[in-house]
């Protein structure tokens, strides 16, 4: 047989897949982009799900602003209105 056998190529793209999946589940269990975890786990297999694994989780209050864009008094995490104006928090 000349070139590369297809069973071959098709193993090669069903892993690449699996391990691109499987580093977007973990990226977004951990609260960072599964698009990034996709394409890393694309780019680098069984080596990008790895990297995945050990990147430290991303709170999700992280995004929330520290100070009420109405008053500027700082803001507590779990809230969702400004304890001293009343405004709601809005996600910077």
């Amino acid at each position: 047989m000349n070139g590369i056998d297809p069973v071959l190529i098709v193993t090669a793209v069903v892993s690449l897949l699996v391990m691109s999946y499987l580093s977007a589940w973990v990226a977004g269990q951990k609260g960072r982009s599964p698009a990034e975890g996709f394409i890393l786990g694309f780019l680098f297999s069984l080596l990008g799900l790895f990297v995945e694994l050990l990147l430290p989780s991303q709170s999700r209050t992280s995004i929330l602003p520290r100070f009420c864009m109405q008053c500027g008094t700082a803001l507590t995490p779990p809230g969702r209105f400004c304890g001293r104006c009343g405004s709601p928090v809005r996600v910077a």
